[in-house]
């Protein structure tokens, strides 16, 4: 494969200048008020990237940036590992959560890249009357040429739905990962009528919940977890639709 390929230029088509993102206005918050010891907390959603063929890479992924990291810097929190998405709660301090959100941004770009460069081939020669093949999957080959970057993380699209600084305490005790294999909740579950806010806000107040519940009650099996929660949270309207800007 070609790799001395970059990613495409786009147009903005109403020449408008760029929407700051959350990523951005946490980093210029903290590289000017000096928050680089301050306790963070910070809420992920990302999609299971499509060079990833076993779950296990995304926690081994994890494990490995928890040995990088220690007091007062480590992580706590909790991954929960969906068939195709995660939820990531991490608590840490601003210069660790920063150098995690860097290493997502760089390794969601890198894949990106390799997405476009492999849809160029799928498209190659196509008659002009013929509808663009879509990306659906990566060949063994480029998923064998990715493997080989083993510091690219296992994740895209991600998102932050939130995120609270200067924290007194943690709430979680250790960075807990625990993997599911279990439907989604159909999107038809949810209100059309809703606006983004109110969902946003509901899953904001589940994944408190679940917080709450955790830091409370010693860790049990899958099934014994307030299943109701991570049934609702098996499905995030925020990933699949990508309306939630960040990197």
């Amino acid at each position: 494969m070609d790799k001395s390929f970059k990613l495409l230029d786009v147009e903005d088509i109403d020449a408008r200048p760029a929407a700051t993102t959350l990523y951005q206005a946490i980093e210029e918050k903290g590289r000017f008020m000096g928050r680089t010891n301050i306790l963070y907390s910070i809420v992920l959603v990302g999609k299971v990237s499509p060079h990833v063929a076993d779950r296990r890479e995304v926690a081994a992924y994890f494990e490995g940036l928890l040995m990088q990291f220690k007091p007062p810097d480590q992580i706590t929190g909790l991954l929960l590992i969906y068939p195709y998405h995660v939820v990531n709660i991490i608590e840490t301090s601003f210069r660790t959560m920063m150098r995690i959100l860097r290493a997502l941004n760089e390794s969601e770009r890198i894949i990106n890249c390799y997405i476009a460069h492999y849809t160029d081939i799928l498209n190659k020669d196509l008659p002009e009357d013929e509808e663009p093949r879509r990306f659906t999957c990566f060949d063994e080959a480029t998923i064998e040429e990715i493997a080989e970057r083993p510091t690219l993380a296992p994740l895209i699209h991600n998102r932050i739905l939130f995120v609270k600084d200067n924290l007194v305490h943690r709430i979680y005790r250790t960075y807990e990962m625990l993997p599911f294999d279990m439907e989604p909740v159909s999107l038809n579950q949810y209100d059309s009528s809703e606006s983004d806010e109110k969902r946003f806000l509901e899953t904001l107040s589940q994944l408190i919940r679940l917080g709450v519940f955790l830091s409370e009650e010693p860790m049990k099996g899958q099934e014994e977890y307030v299943p109701e929660i991570f049934k609702i949270l098996c499905l995030s309207p925020f990933v699949e639709t990508g309306r939630i800007q960040t990197f």
